[in-house]
């Protein structure tokens, strides 16, 4: 056999075995198949791409879920970590970004109630995604997360350096919402 048929053959066996991975990363939910789950309509991020805060700009679904007035959803990614507000109380937990979904750790939470009622139902709908391990991805400097027919749509907000964690409680703690006691002076 000739060097050059050699030199094609090898060619041709290693797009073969890039082929093959593709095929096996596409599959595996890695690479996104062109339907928004990533790769051709956006990159799927690994944890440290999401750092820094996030902010809703809009919910598309088939039923419609407009995001409160005055309350977006705010998410905030710093070291395995997620802290997020969705318009009422503090929560926090572990994250990662595995086979292109966002899995997030049991989150513990303030506990307030807030007014109008549509801001709680917020709260509970933003559970129900986190529960849900959306697929991320990153479209044109947007995160965007999809999940049961619901797309969440946030952009970076202007200052997002990972800063400060809004303090949420532990288990066993307080919640936030508690007023510590404190010593009365005594007026002489």
């Amino acid at each position: 056999m000739s060097r050059p048929t050699r030199v094609l053959l090898l060619a041709l066996a290693a797009a073969a075995a890039v082929a093959a991975i593709v095929i096996a990363l596409v599959g595996a939910g890695i690479l996104g198949r062109g339907d928004g789950s990533g790769g051709v309509d956006g990159t799927t991020p690994g944890a440290g791409d999401l750092s820094g805060t996030w902010v809703s700009t809009s919910v598309g679904s088939t039923t419609p879920h407009p995001l409160v007035d005055g309350r977006p959803i705010r998410i905030q990614f710093s070291g395995g970590r997620i802290d997020a507000n969705a318009g009422c109380n503090q929560m926090g937990g572990t994250a990662s970004v595995t086979g292109g979904r966002l899995v997030v750790g049991q989150l513990v939470q303030t506990e307030m109630a807030c007014e109008p009622v549509q801001v709680m139902d917020q709260e509970a709908w933003f559970h129900a995604l986190v529960d849900a391990r959306p697929t991320v991805t990153l479209s044109d400097g947007r995160l965007v997360l999809r999940w049961d027919g619901y797309t969440l749509v946030l952009d970076r907000a202007a200052d997002s350096s990972p800063g400060p964690r809004p303090t949420v409680p532990g288990p066993g703690s307080p919640s936030m919402n508690t007023i510590p006691e404190t010593p009365q002076s005594s007026a002489g």
